[in-house]
């Protein structure tokens, strides 16, 4: 269970975020919708770890997200609105670089990169493939394969 406590953020300029709270139970889905702006990204790289709030925390199965962002980001699953690729990277290769990013051990790495996920996203039959993709819908699959990696 996730649970968001008072999150508040501010930038320089303006606060985007004032005490927002709530909780996502195991299998509940949710969106995040609001006018540009509104902190919609901002809320979502908080809950990625990769921005610190002013206030509030991030509570994932009763631990501080916050205070252990690597263990955290182990079970997170993080697409934002860009998908960096290295044209040059075999699918494979960049896969397995970005495992290694969220902390991933070398062991599991190997074993996930050429297992379930693959098949079951099509990459397996591609690895040996540069990751150069053509289209946005091409990208965003390839993005989603990363994430459960």
């Amino acid at each position: 269970m996730y649970e968001v406590r008072t999150i508040s953020f501010s930038y320089p300029q303006r606060k985007v975020l004032r005490d927002v709270s709530f909780v996502v139970s195991p299998g509940e889905a949710v969106s995040v919708v609001g006018d540009n702006g509104a902190g919609k990204t901002t809320l979502l790289k908080i809950l990625a770890t990769l921005a610190q709030p002013d206030s509030g925390t991030v509570m994932m199965d009763a631990q501080d997200a916050l205070s252990r962002p690597l263990r955290y980001r182990r079970q997170l699953g993080y697409m934002g609105e860009e998908c960096a690729l290295y044209e040059d990277m075999r699918v494979k290769d960049y896969l397995e670089y970005r495992a290694a990013l969220k902390g991933e051990p070398e062991k599991r790495i190997r074993r996930r990169v050429g297992g379930p996920y693959s098949s079951r996203t099509g990459y397996c039959s591609n690895e040996n493939k540069r990751t150069f993709i053509k289209s946005v819908a091409r990208e965003r699959h390839f993005a989603t394969h990363r994430r459960m990696v």
